[in-house]
């Protein structure tokens, strides 16, 4: 009760769209999948998720990829 949830079609730079789109919505918290990746991996390959966390200005849930 009172939890109010949506889903929203967004194109473009992954975290650019979803910090966006939760400052457009007023968005309590972003929730976002994570997989592990290796260390080499995340330095190579960047994060989507780590920008998100870094500019969002929100609380954002991380939740395992199950």
């Amino acid at each position: 009760p009172g939890i109010k949830a949506s889903t929203h079609l967004f194109f473009g730079d992954p975290s650019s769209e979803i910090v966006q789109a939760a400052n457009n919505l007023d968005a309590d918290l972003i929730v976002v999948t994570v997989k592990n990746k290796s260390r080499l991996g995340k330095l190579l390959m960047g994060s989507q998720n780590q920008e998100i966390i870094l500019t969002a200005g929100r609380p954002v849930l991380c939740v395992p990829k199950g």
